[in-house]
């Protein structure tokens, strides 16, 4: 607590309070909404309907709302408001009273929110998709006395009520009614909403709000977005969360529209479309949500009326910026801020299209009437880094029937006076232009994709489970930009089946509250002290998250099954068996998918082996609308891990098959994505420049980490052309923290004559050879006299013959593969490098090394102005890639 807080502790923080001059003309370019009015501050000193009504008198025919299903004006939502507010007050009566409720996300569920509002009650929102047992726990415990529905979830809501409950279906409204009512009177002080979030007592928590509240956050919002009758809103958050009240009441209360828009049943890729044809000026969602938008934005999207981006719920990051920068006009603004439910609208930053931002982007300036605050541990200010409390008189007014959990948070002004100070648990830093900067939380309290996630609360429901003894919950990224929750779990006896405990929580939890991966341990890792080391808990093995085997259910698993069986010498394979568990190694991955494609007569991109191992998925990929997979040279092989990406580029024949290896025993720590040859799938031509290569190699990596520091590396041929995406990403501004060459040619191969196709050829059959293990008996003297596709076929017939050659491998497949080799040899032997500003860690394969000491060693020494480093592997240039000599030494550069 903080009520001995000297006052000049306090006021010494003018610099937390109030924007720079500098900044506060930057937001000022904000174009205006047209038909701009300032919401004045004697507006807030009423009820959110008396200002609803004061714009259906401006804008009676604006359209107010507007969804596939419904178009309502100001006027008609008025009217099925007050029918709501009508019949609320003839089955409840009077008095301030909590009205559940339990509608889908469309226009009803706002004309409900109105017509409550209107009846003097407070709102409880009921999202139908939660477990029943968490909609039936927030019902008791807001002591609603009705709850409102419709005919799609009627049955629902007589299942969750008690008999004293009123059931309210708004269907069954009379459409005839002038929807006169008595107007009760609404103090600005009265309650209204509870909105109910995550709580760390095991229970959601009901935060509570009254009108005044309400208002002070859409004045702010609506003056500092200008926003006017003219815009258009987007409404892609449940009105279960607060972020829906920044997006219902800035539209209806400036006489916007508000367009709601079903994510979860529309899905993510008509949405571009919809902003498109609906002409949408303020866009707002989590940033996870936007980056998803992106992934589905074309070029030949355009949003020219967008006007603003808002986003918030989680941390915004610079790849946002990025992506808004990329994607929209000169006209749009984004605008980042921090809003806890308990303070909807706090601090906002605004991002211009030259606005530069460093790792972090600030969540920005207080807003008017508010202050910021930062405490140390023990509850003192700090000037720069600490928790932050949010000081106003607008802050939520508690938890509803919570008083202990209320006193602990919200505590009173040292000052004195109407305001009091909220502590987030949120922990932040102040930047040096003032702006505040979020850094994640004090406690165990995580974001995830906007919802506010209290762990011990998914902890607790998981010990409810008869067999499970002990359990830690944690947010972990091991993919960069993909936070998932991670269970670890401690067996009662017999260890429970992970599906039984994903079903177990989804009776109780909502679907963003369940964890994406659960892992069984002998004990949980403990500190000195005896408590839980969440740090020493082990990165998730996907491959073990089903126990047991299942049997094939359908022809096409039967059928691959069959495959997996022949290919991997086991009698039989389950359809969630993952491939590489059972002995699957890169040098079968090839004949595998051959297998596959001659079967079934579909090619499956080689990516699919790593990103769907097992039979479960590779049948829901063949059932697909075949030859569908677009190809990507980035190949995932391993894509989850706490440290940052390696990124390795294909060896000359263009396949990334044999550095499945090399990313296995780096650990699962370590994640790894290998870049293979454009025009193995056929339908593109190889590239012919290293160039041109390191250009779309380094577009694909960025969507995977946008900002350096980068680790990057090349096998073979493949590393003159890492060596090259280390040139531009410098150029171009990014830090190269690791450039690994593994066993490279010599830099200098411009200066020898180029390779005729014979002996093209003839390398090509040795190293085709090698990756199975074998070796073809060709020369160069009996390909002399034939023409390409002769050669080729040549290769092919003797390889079957000798049974060198899996059956998979096809002649039309190795033109393709030709066609890779030979455009990747003379890409090499073309390209002339130049000297590279920073470090080179070279490895060689040992027993290459001394005829090769003066050109390799020598040549990429002359070619690292930053100096080299050097290492010795054990083995021959195509050994050495499967060595674990080699995984260790890579992996001291890695951190592994």
């Amino acid at each position: 607590q903080i009520v001995n807080l000297p006052q000049q502790r306090l006021s010494g923080l003018a610099l937390l309070r109030t924007e720079p001059k500098h900044y506060h003309a930057l937001r000022e370019q904000i174009a205006k909404g047209q038909g701009f009015r300032e919401f004045a501050r004697t507006e807030i000193e009423r009820s959110i309907p008396e200002r609803f009504a004061q714009q259906v008198r401006q804008y009676p025919q604006n359209i107010a709302i507007k969804t596939k299903n419904y178009q309502w004006s100001y006027t008609e939502l008025e009217r099925t408001a007050q029918r709501v507010a009508r019949i609320v007050l003839d089955l409840c009566g009077g008095g301030e009273q909590r009205i559940a409720l339990l509608l889908e996300h469309d226009a009803p569920v706002i004309a409900a929110i109105l017509g409550v509002l209107k009846a003097g009650k407070t709102y409880v929102p009921l999202d139908p998709n939660y477990p029943k047992e968490r909609l039936a726990y927030i019902l008791g415990d807001s002591q609603a006395t009705a709850i409102a529905t419709n005919k799609a979830n009627r049955d629902l809501a007589v299942e969750l009520c008690p008999e004293a409950i009123t059931i309210i279906n708004i269907d069954s409204v009379d459409v005839t009614d002038d929807g006169s009512v008595m107007k009760p009177e609404i103090a600005p002080d009265q309650i209204a909403y509870i909105l109910y979030t995550s709580g760390s007592t095991g229970v959601p928590k009901g935060v509570m709000q009254n009108h005044r509240n309400v208002l002070h956050f859409i004045r702010n919002y609506t003056n500092n977005l200008k926003i006017a009758s003219n815009d258009r809103l987007t409404l892609l958050s449940s009105v279960s969360f607060d972020a829906a009240i920044m997006d219902i009441f800035a539209a209806l209360l400036n006489g916007a529209t508000l367009y709601p828009f079903d994510i979860k049943s529309e899905g993510l890729a008509p949405l571009p479309t919809y902003l498109q044809q609906s002409g949408i000026t303020i866009y707002h969602s989590t940033p996870t949500v936007f980056r998803h938008l992106e992934n589905h934005l074309s070029e030949a999207d355009s949003l020219p009326k967008m006007r603003l981006i808002v986003l918030g719920g989680e941390e915004v990051k610079p790849q946002d910026v990025q992506i808004y920068q990329q994607h929209f006009g000169a006209d749009c603004i984004l605008v980042n801020g921090l809003g806890p439910t308990e303070s909807t609208v706090t601090l906002q930053y605004f991002i211009h299209q030259q606005t530069e931002v460093g790792h972090r982007v600030p969540v920005g300036y207080p807003i008017e009437e508010t202050e910021i605050i930062l405490f140390d541990n023990n509850g003192q200010v700090t000037d720069f880094y600490g928790e932050i409390g949010i000081r106003s008189p607008y802050i939520a007014l508690g938890y509803w029937r919570q008083p202990q959990l209320t006193d602990k948070v919200f505590i009173a002004d040292p000052e004195g006076g109407n305001k009091r100070i909220y502590r987030t648990g949120d922990m932040g830093r102040l930047g040096p232009d003032g702006s505040l900067e979020f850094l994640g939380r004090k406690d165990f309290q995580v974001k995830l994709r906007g919802y506010r996630i209290e762990l011990s609360e998914i902890e607790a429901v998981l010990l409810q489970h008869a067999q499970v003894k002990e359990a830690v919950v944690i947010a972990r990224e091991d993919n960069p930009g993909e936070k998932r929750l991670v269970a670890y779990v401690v067996a009662k006896g017999s260890q429970p089946v992970m599906s039984e405990l994903r079903s177990f929580l989804k009776r109780k939890l909502p679907d963003y509250m369940i964890p994406a991966v659960f892992v069984i341990l002998e004990s949980l890792p403990l500190t000195p002290n005896g408590k839980v080391n969440r740090r020493a808990l082990p990165a998730p093995d996907v491959s073990t998250q089903e126990v047991g085997e299942i049997p094939p259910r359908t022809t096409t698993e039967l059928q691959l099954a069959q495959i997996w069986s022949r290919l991997l010498n086991l009698p039989s394979v389950g359809v969630r068996d993952n491939f590489f568990d059972l002995g699957g190694h890169s040098l079968l991955a090839l004949r595998l998918m051959g297998s596959i494609e001659q079967q079934f007569g579909t090619r499956l991109p080689l990516t699919t082996l790593f990103t769907e191992p097992t039979i479960e998925s590779q049948g829901g990929l063949l059932s697909a609308i075949p030859n569908t997979q677009s190809f990507s040279p980035l190949v995932p092989i391993r894509q989850t891990g706490s440290k940052p990406p390696f990124f390795c580029v294909h060896p000359r024949g263009g396949i990334v098959l044999c550095l499945a290896d090399l990313a296995r025993q780096l650990g699962g720590e370590q994640p790894f994505y290998a870049l293979q040859s454009v025009g193995l799938n056929g339908e593109e031509k190889p590239l012919t420049r290293f160039e041109d290569m390191a250009t779309s190699f380094i577009e694909v990596i960025q969507t995977v980490q946008p900002q350096g520091p980068y680790k990057i590396g090349g096998y073979s041929l493949g590393a003159k052309i890492a060596f090259e995406m280390a040139q531009q990403l410098n150029s171009l501004g990014h830090e190269i923290s690791l450039l690994a060459l593994i066993d490279p040619f010599s830099p200098f191969l411009f200066k020898k004559p180029q390779p005729d196709e014979g002996k093209l050829v003839t390398s090509f059959a040795g190293d085709l050879g090698r990756l199975f293990h074998k070796e073809l008996p060709v020369s160069a003297d009996e390909l002399e006299q034939l023409e390409l596709d002769e050669k080729l076929n040549y290769i092919f017939k003797e390889g079957i013959r000798l049974q060198l050659l899996p059956p998979e491998i096809g002649l039309e497949q190795m033109r393709q593969l030709f066609a890779v080799y030979q455009a990747n040899s003379l890409a090499s032997y073309r390209y002339v490098p130049q000297l590279y500003s920073g470090m080179i860690t070279l490895f060689c394969a040992e027993e290459n090394l001394e005829p090769l000491a003066s050109e390799q060693i020598q040549g990429w020494s002359s070619l690292a102005a930053g100096g080299i480093n050097i290492h010795k592997i054990p083995g021959d240039h195509f050994s050495m890639i499967h060595s674990e000599a080699l995984a260790k030494e890579l992996g001291f550069y890695l951190g592994c």
